[in-house]
């Protein structure tokens, strides 16, 4: 037999019995409008974990925690 179908056929009998990684992806907290916004401002001031966010005929106010994010409108 060819060499190369001898080991492909190798490969893929190792691979088969290889162990598996498995990953979690843990998202970071993030904050979604409730209407979209296509331009926005920001501003943090520096030190807080408070951001300010300036929508259309809105100000949304951002507290960040490690765990979550808060608004305020």
């Amino acid at each position: 037999m060819n060499p190369l179908v001898l080991l492909a056929l190798l490969a893929s009998v190792v691979a088969g019995k290889a162990p598996r990684l498995k990953f979690m992806v843990h998202e970071s907290p993030r904050f979604h409008f409730s209407i979209p916004e296509n331009y926005i401002s920001m501003y943090h001031p520096e030190g807080s974990d408070t951001l300010y966010v300036g929508g259309r005929a809105v100000i949304y106010v951002l507290k960040f925690t490690d765990s979550k994010v808060y608004d305020v409108q």
